[in-house]
C-alpha cells in the first residue's frame, strides 16, 4: 500500500469503509485470468475514458512495506488484467498488484504464487463503493465459477486478516 491507503486502512475510512469481493478457495491461473477478464469488462463499463488510475505493488500481505503508486491509463489497466504475462509477473514474490482510482470508487488487488510442482495459486479482491454493483459482479462470476467460494465482507476486516507486517 501507499501511505494514504495504509492510513485509511488503519482508520477504516475511504476504500476501507466499503465492501470487498474475494474468493475463499485457491484456484488456478486459468481461472484467475478468466475472473480478471470478467472484472475488466465490469470496470471498463463503469470507468470514464480518462479515469485517474494508480498502480502499485502491494506488500501488505508480506511485510507491510509502504510503496509509491504510479499513474496508469485505462488501457494499461486493461493490459495488466488481460495479458497472462502481466497477471503472472509476480508469481515468485509475495506481492499483490493493486490498482485504485482517484475517486476511491474501486480498489482491485490480485496475486499469483508459484507453488511446489509448478502449480500456481491465485487470489483477488475487489473493493467497490457501491455494494449493489459488487453483488452484481459476484453473480456474474458465480455463473461461470459456482464453486469458488465468493464472499462479500468488510474491506477493513479482510485486509486486517491478511496483514503481514
Amino acid at each position: 500500500m501507499n501511505k494514504k491507503l495504509h492510513n485509511d486502512w488503519k482508520q477504516e475510512k475511504g476504500l476501507f469503509n466499503n465492501p470487498v469481493l474475494y474468493c475463499e478457495v485457491e484456484y488456478s491461473s486459468d481461472i484467475q485470468l478468466n475472473i480478471l477478464e470478467l472484472i475488466w469488462r465490469f470496470l471498463d463499463a463503469k470507468l470514464e475514458k480518462n479515469e485517474e488510475l494508480y498502480f502499485l505493488e502491494d506488500w501488505h500481505n508480506h511485510d507491510g512495506h509502504i510503496t509509491t503508486e504510479k499513474k496508469i491509463t485505462k488501457r494499461e489497466l486493461e493490459q495488466m488484467l488481460l495479458k497472462p504475462e502481466k497477471v503472472l509477473r509476480n508469481r515468485e514474490l509475495d506481492v499483490y498488484d493493486l490498482v485504485f482510482n482517484a475517486k476511491e470508487s474501486f480498489m482491485l488487488r490480485w496475486y499469483c504464487e508459484l507453488e511446489l510442482e509448478d502449480e500456481i495459486y491465485c487470489d483477488f479482491s475487489l473493493t467497490l463503493s457501491d455494494k449493489n454493483e459488487l453483488v452484481k459482479l459476484k453473480e456474474i462470476i458465480q455463473k461461470k465459477y459456482p464453486n469458488q467460494g465468493l464472499k462479500i465482507s468488510s474491506t477493513k476486516e479482510y485486509v486486517d486478516e491478511r496483514y503481514g507486517g
